[in-house]
């Protein structure tokens, strides 16, 4: 049964055009939104998780060292927003519209 599923999932990932233009109006397709469900989103959990993890750990000596608030920026908030709060399927766009480290886009 897992294999007939992980078929079915390679190639409903393939059967649709994956790459969506660089026109931001358009909605990404449904190949790069599944793409970005299965695949992107769940070892970004992890990721996220453990990048947190770490930074509990090393928080208060980056608090007495003074790079506390950045290094929680960097480790903490920035992970979870690539998880959490961009669009499904598209990879530089957040629901804010803010940046990575939520930072207004500078052009």
């Amino acid at each position: 049964m897992k294999k007939i599923i992980m078929i079915c999932l390679v190639v409903l990932c393939f059967s649709f055009p994956v790459f969506a233009d660089d026109n931001p109006a358009e909605e990404p397709s449904v190949g790069l939104k599944v793409v970005d469900a299965v695949f992107v989103r769940p070892p970004c959990v992890a990721i996220s998780m453990a990048s947190t993890l770490a930074f509990c750990a090393i928080a208060v000596p980056a608090y007495i060292i003074g790079i506390a608030d950045p290094l929680a920026m960097a480790m903490v908030d920035a992970p979870w927003r690539f998880t959490a709060e961009r669009h499904l399927g598209e990879f530089n766009h957040y629901r804010d519209e803010k940046n990575a480290l939520g930072k207004e886009w500078k052009d």
